[in-house]
């Protein structure tokens, strides 16, 4: 991909369309929240006990409400 990337190269891949207009790329004059930091959910937790499955099952659904995220 080259530098004038922007949302409409997704389209051959099948992602939902949307009528925004974004780039693909990085470019000097953006912002980031270097602060910020992924919740991290550990995986080992679903071969636990159910309090530990649950602890998972909680975290990974507040990750996703909270940032939309979760590794």
């Amino acid at each position: 991909m080259g530098s004038s990337n922007s949302n409409e190269a997704l389209g051959k891949f099948g992602v939902v369309e949307k009528d925004l207009d974004y780039s693909l790329e990085e470019s000097p004059g953006d912002v980031f929240d270097d602060s910020f930091e992924p919740p991290i959910c550990d995986m080992s937790d679903l071969q636990g006990d159910s309090a530990a499955r649950k602890r998972f099952v909680d975290m990974i659904g507040r990750a996703s409400e909270e940032t939309g995220l979760a590794i």
